[in-house]
Formats: structure tokens, sequence, C-alpha cells
């Protein structure tokens, strides 16, 4: 049987210690949740967007935090939203978000 070379368990262990310290939190999702949200509604073809600019920063992460649910799964995390009928999921990894649904 032959061993692993040295330099190849270097590097996926060093892949593995980057991607989990580059995972993103729980704050880092609603954060971009709310961002997505306020795009959605103060695009060009909404006039919804004036209440948006008067709502204080951070204040809308706070609100959708208690409606999100992280699955930690060590180098990646699964991140569902279910706040007023709407569902949404994504994996975080590497300090980015790729939507699921």
């Amino acid at each position: 049987m032959k061993t692993i070379p040295l330099w190849t368990a270097l590097m996926v262990t060093s892949t593995i210690v980057i991607l989990s310290a580059t995972k993103p939190t729980k704050d880092d999702y609603t954060a971009f949740v709310a961002w997505q949200l306020q795009q959605t509604v103060c695009s060009p073809k909404q006039p919804l967007c004036e209440p948006f600019k008067i709502v204080p920063p951070g204040w809308s992460s706070q609100f959708l935090k208690p409606s999100v649910y992280e699955q930690n799964f060590g180098i990646f995390a699964v991140f569902r939203l279910r706040f007023m009928g709407v569902e949404t999921a994504s994996v975080g990894i590497a300090g980015q978000f790729i939507p699921l649904k």
C-alpha cells in the first residue's frame, strides 16, 4: 500500500483549515438576506424602496435572525430562512453563499 505524500496531506489539511476559518456565520447570512431583500424591494420597478431607506442599519438583520436556522458541517454550513411563508436555503462556504432554492 502506498503512503500519502506529506505535501498532499499538508494541502488537504490546509484546505480544511482555511474553509473552516472562512465559513460564514449566522450573522453573515442574516445580513446577506436583509441585503437581498432590500435589493429586491428597491429594484427599479418597485416604488416601495422609500420605507427601507429610513430603517436603521442592522435592524432588518436583527429582525430576521430568529427565523434563520443553521446546520454546521465543519467546512461549510447550510442556512435556512423561514419568514412569513417564505423559505430560502443557501450553502455558506469560503465566505460566500450559494442558493439552494
